[in-house]
This record gives C-alpha cells, structure tokens and sequence, in this order.
C-alpha cells in the first residue's frame, strides 16, 4: 500500500495487490468539530463517515485549557439537545443531566446510552462512568445563537460547547477527541 497527497490536498491511497486507487477527503476542511470523510472506491462510490482526531488525555486537557468553570453553572436537571448540521440527518438527540447523578442521551425520545455522572470543579472536568468504562467532558464555551442555527427567530438562546475524550486504546493512551454544539433546552 502506498499513499500520497493529491493536487487538491486528498488523500490517496493505493493498494498494492490488486491496484485499487482509494481517494480519501474531507468534506469541509473547516470542520473542526466531528469531520466527515469522503471516500471515493474503484467502483466509484462515494461512502462518507464522520471522524474523531485520536490524540492523547494531555493533548485533549490541554486543548481545552480555557473551559467553561464548572462550579458557575448547574448541570444538575439540565437537558442539552445536539445541533445537528447535516441537513439529511432528521435525528433528535437530548442530552440528559439527572439530579440523581444518572446521565442519559436519548435519540428520537428513546434511551440511547446511560451513564453516572460527576463533576471536579478544581479541574472543571465531568466525568462519565459507562458500565464499559469513561468518558471525560469540559465545556469549552457557552455562546449566543446569533445565527439562529435552528431557524426559531430566537438569536439569545445559549449554544453549550461539549469537548470529550475517551481512551480507545491502552497501549498507547490514544483516545477520541470530539468538539459537539448542543442548545441549553
């Protein structure tokens, strides 16, 4: 297998045995939330998946050095749904911060993942235990809706910047850094 960058900035990649030409890119280079990726096979489909930057727990904390202090809001019986920007997407996702330390994300009303739920405000980072292991947020920033992502008229709703990571692999620490838009509800 071999692999260059094409004329355009693409990725592509050759498989040596059979002489495949794979052609790799990102749909929108200023992306820089959850990326999608275009791949263009030999049989000239175009498949398309969205990305997460793999990087390790120090590179994520520190990325996110300038987060949201925890201890000035309340995430306790607060809900948060995902600012969805695709516009063949039709999916309703709702975030959920229980009194009682449960956290749940529900898709389409219907219980998607559950989680306990904690928060360190010397850190300012929450965590989430899964019955499979961890996840680690920080809110990045909470801004206005001045361009009205969800076309309601209404530009003072606050828009809650989510950043997380989890670890995907134990050997090297590497693990998946994601940055989601979610409307206080």
């Amino acid at each position: 297998m071999t692999w260059s960058v094409n004329a355009q900035g693409n990725l592509d990649i050759e498989i040596t045995s059979s002489s495949e030409l794979h052609k790799i890119a990102l749909k929108d280079f200023g992306d820089t939330f959850r990326p999608e990726v275009v791949v263009l096979n030999p049989l000239h489909f175009t498949e398309q998946t969205y990305a997460e930057r793999m990087v390790s727990n120090a590179v994520f904390a520190a990325e996110v050095a300038g987060r949201v202090a925890l201890d000035s809001i309340t995430l306790a019986e607060t809900s948060f749904t995902y600012i969805n920007k695709d516009p063949f997407e039709t999916q309703v996702e709702v975030m959920f911060f229980n009194g009682d330390n449960s956290w749940e994300i529900q898709v389409d009303g219907a219980s998607d993942d559950s989680a306990t739920w904690s928060v360190d405000t010397s850190s300012d980072f929450i965590t989430l235990n899964f019955a499979d292991g961890s996840e680690t947020l920080a809110i990045e920033s909470i801004m206005t809706d001045s361009e009205d992502l969800d076309n309601d008229m209404d530009t003072t709703e606050e828009i809650y910047q989510f950043t997380g990571w989890y670890e995907l692999d134990g050997v090297s620490g590497l693990g998946s850094f994601f940055r989601d838009q979610y409307f206080l509800n």
